[in-house]
C-alpha cells in the first residue's frame, strides 16, 4: 500500500502541473532526527496533501483555489482511510472546494484489477460513505465513472471533460441518488 500511495502522490503532482495548475505537495509529517517525535511541518494536523492548488480559469480570468488529498486502495478503498484529522481540517477550511485524488486497483498493468484513478469532490465521498451498504468503495464503482482520469503515460493522467466548467460554475455539490438508482 505504501508503494501505491507514493506513486499516486507523484502522479497527482505531475498531472496537476501538466494541466497548468500550481500544485505542490505538503509533507504530512516527519520524525525529528534527534528525539524521534512526530512533527507536522504545516503546523496543522490533517492538512491535505496538495492544499491551495491554483486552477487557472481563462473564462473567468482568475485563479480558483482547491485542496486535493491523495488516497490509494488496493481492491477497494476503505472509508476509514480518510481519517478524522483530515475530516476536521476539511470542515474547518471551507473557503476552498475539496477533492480526493483516489486510486483503486493494483497496478496499471494488472490483468484483473488495473489501477483506476479518479478526481472526486469530497462531497461525493461523503455521499458514498452514507449511501453504500459497505465499509469501502469497491473497485469499479459505477458512481465514480464520470470522475475517472485517463492514463497518458510518463506519470501523467488526463483530466476528465467538464471539470473546469463545473468548478467555474461553483457546482460541486454532489447527489448520488439519481446516479446509483440508474446503475
Amino acid at each position: 500500500m505504501v508503494k501505491e500511495r507514493g506513486v499516486a502522490d507523484k502522479e497527482a503532482g505531475l498531472s496537476m502541473r501538466s494541466w497548468g495548475w500550481s500544485a505542490y505537495k505538503k509533507r504530512d509529517a516527519i520524525y525529528c532526527p534527534r528525539c524521534h517525535a512526530l512533527i507536522l511541518p504545516s503546523g496543522e494536523a490533517g492538512t491535505f496533501d496538495f492544499p491551495k492548488v491554483g486552477v487557472v480559469s481563462m473564462r473567468l480570468g482568475k485563479v480558483i483555489y482547491i485542496d486535493v488529498e491523495v488516497k490509494a486502495g488496493n481492491t477497494a478503498f476503505a472509508f476509514s482511510e480518510f481519517d478524522e484529522e483530515k475530516r476536521v481540517w476539511a470542515e474547518s477550511t471551507k473557503e476552498r472546494p475539496k477533492f480526493l485524488w483516489l486510486c483503486i486497483g493494483r497496478s496499471l498493468r494488472d490483468n484483473k484489477k488495473p489501477r483506476r484513478t479518479y478526481l472526486i469532490p469530497l462531497e461525493l465521498f461523503y455521499a458514498l460513505e452514507s449511501e453504500l451498504d459497505r465499509l469501502s468503495i469497491p473497485y469499479g464503482c459505477e458512481t465514480l465513472a464520470p470522475y475517472e482520469l485517463e492514463w497518458c503515460g510518463d506519470g501523467v493522467w488526463k483530466l476528465y471533460d467538464g471539470f473546469l466548467e463545473t468548478l467555474e460554475a461553483g457546482d460541486i455539490n454532489v447527489d448520488t441518488r439519481e446516479e446509483t438508482s440508474s446503475t
